[in-house]
């Protein structure tokens, strides 16, 4: 069964560590970048579920993983490196319940991470 660990949702440190690399308009572009080239992966990997496409699914879970990785999203990131070992697996139940938790928690982190953006 999937793990719910207690990691963090966000870790700031991924971000701060982006700084060296520009001000507060680089982190707040990267986070565009993010969000715009992710936002329909959720309903992607979704619309994979409905069409029994493991494979697909565990591509587009370690593309995602990535971005989430580059800018401290520790929970998606865990989730999505679950799903893809999982889907590499050719699903069940543990995949089943990471494609139902996918939407949400990318809405929640994307939210983290829009908020983190604002404040600095």
């Amino acid at each position: 069964m999937a793990s719910m660990d207690d990691s963090p949702l966000f870790d700031r440190s991924a971000l701060d560590g982006l700084r060296k690399f520009g001000h507060a308009d680089f982190i707040r572009n990267m986070v565009a970048v993010y969000e715009r080239s992710t936002a329909d992966i959720p309903e992607l990997i979704s619309r994979m579920h409905s069409a029994g496409d493991w494979d697909g699914i565990a591509q587009q879970a370690h593309s995602l993983r990535s971005g989430a990785g580059n800018l401290g999203l520790v929970r998606l990131t865990n989730v999505l490196g679950e799903l893809e070992v999982a889907a590499r697996a050719g699903g069940g139940d543990e995949a089943e319940l990471l494609v139902a938790l996918l939407p949400e928690l990318h809405k929640l982190s994307g939210d983290l991470l829009t908020r983190f953006v604002e404040r600095s």
